[in-house]
């Protein structure tokens, strides 16, 4: 005696999860994908920028936008009264003073 599906098709559709493409997420204007990334701790700005090529293309930029965007993360979830030296990015900054958490020579 087989086992059957004695749910129905409405409820199939229901109970499913939406399937999304990471092609939906990189096609996302770049305006609307740095409007997001604003609201990003640096943790999480660094880690997505860890999940594709245009994405660390984007968030390693020395553009304008980008640095202020990676500032503002650092004002608004780092309380560090300390300025960016002049020598460095916004990025490398916060991978440095607050991220990298391993000896630079190991």
């Amino acid at each position: 005696m087989g086992l059957t599906d004695t749910t129905s098709s409405k409820e199939k559709e229901t109970t499913q999860k939406p399937t999304y493409s990471s092609s939906q997420l990189l096609s996302l204007p770049q305006e609307l994908f740095m409007d997001i990334c604003e609201n990003l701790h640096p943790k999480d700005l660094y880690t997505l920028s860890l999940v594709c090529k245009q994405f660390r293309i984007i968030l390693w930029s020395n553009s304008t936008n980008t640095q202020q965007i990676w500032c503002n993360s650092r004002s608004k979830f780092l309380k560090s009264n300390i300025k960016l030296p002049n020598s460095l990015t916004e990025q490398k900054f916060i991978w440095l003073g607050f991220l990298g958490h391993n000896c630079q020579y190991c």
